[in-house]
């Protein structure tokens, strides 16, 4: 049995991806809930996800948003080690603390 990857979506490409489900972004979400790739997260990971996809301006069905989050809750959830980096981008450090 093939082992599936893991990987950890940044915000901007999880809500690319549902916004232009044609691109990458979009076909990195469908290969994630075609169980071809697993996607892992901690709960600032997913705080985060759910606060930007709620977002008015990216007009997205309050349907759509269930269903993604719920599916999100069926991908690999983990505990994150807190990092003392120093990221020229201050909310990556959550991303890094997944893959740390």
């Amino acid at each position: 049995m093939k082992e599936v990857q893991s990987w950890i979506l940044d915000t901007n490409v999880f809500v690319s991806g549902l916004l232009n489900p044609a691109g990458y972004p979009g076909r990195l979400l469908d290969a994630v809930l075609a169980g071809a790739l697993r996607l892992t997260y901690a709960d600032r990971i997913a705080h985060e996800y759910r606060e930007v996809l709620a977002c008015p301006k990216f007009g997205l069905p309050p349907e759509l948003l269930e269903t993604v989050l719920h599916e999100l809750r069926n991908q690999d959830a983990v505990a994150a080690l807190p990092q003392a980096a120093e990221l020229p981008d201050p909310d990556d450090l959550p991303f890094l603390e997944v893959a740390a």
